[in-house]
């Protein structure tokens, strides 16, 4: 009895271990999926020159499916269909960090995000926090999951430090480049700076090709 017990105890202790240490691991996603040079949509902005951005950030999911989770994106939804943004910016700590809880999954926190701007139909800008990639998973390993995501925009322009960055250029109606707004994972860093600097002043003619 005492024997059963323990193995009882032990496979347990084993599926809990898994549960809480593997939950939805990503780890080495991105060196199979590259956003170096993706494509970034552009945008019109109307005639008025109103563009509207809708930020999100720390949403801390766990899975996507806790009762807390559930809440934060039932929020996300109300405010996208009540706002009707051009542009959503989901900027840092998306996804729990370091953390014991057992439900925690990440490929599930991922797609459930992914899933719901896609049934939205909301163009979104994702912005890595350091959250994002500390447990099962790097913030690139996070980019190259969302890189299946139609309505997601992650890139990798320049090639430069972090995860993300590229420029969002929305469109005069007379061809010219109104903003260009910038995201990255890791701002801190001297070329991002640079790439950011020289991006978000820069002001030139656009060619719009059918």
């Amino acid at each position: 009895m005492k024997i059963k017990i323990g193995v009882g105890l032990l496979a347990l202790l084993l599926v809990l271990t898994c549960l809480t240490a593997c939950g939805g691991d990503i780890t080495d996603r991105a060196q199979n999926t590259s956003v170096f040079g993706r494509a970034v949509p552009t945008f019109d902005v109307d005639a008025s020159g109103d563009f509207t951005i809708l930020q999100f950030t720390d949403t801390h999911l766990i899975s996507g499916s806790t009762g807390k989770d559930e809440k934060t994106l039932a929020a996300i939804r109300t405010q996208v269909e009540e706002q009707r943004p051009d542009l959503v910016v989901v900027s840092g700590d998306m996804i729990e960090g370091n953390n014991v809880d057992p439900r925690f999954n990440k490929l599930a926190a991922i797609e459930a995000v992914g899933t719901l701007f896609e049934e939205l139909g909301q163009y979104w800008a994702y912005v890595p926090g350091n959250n994002d990639g500390e447990k099962n998973g790097s913030t690139e390993d996070v980019v190259a999951v969302l890189a299946a995501y139609n309505h997601c925009i992650v890139a990798d322009e320049e090639n430069l430090t972090g995860a993300t960055q590229y420029a969002v250029d929305l469109l005069r109606a007379d061809g010219t480049l109104a903003h260009a707004y910038t995201a990255g994972s890791a701002a801190y860093y001297t070329d991002l700076l640079a790439f950011f600097g020289t991006s978000a002043a820069e002001e030139k003619p656009y060619t719009v090709s059918s």
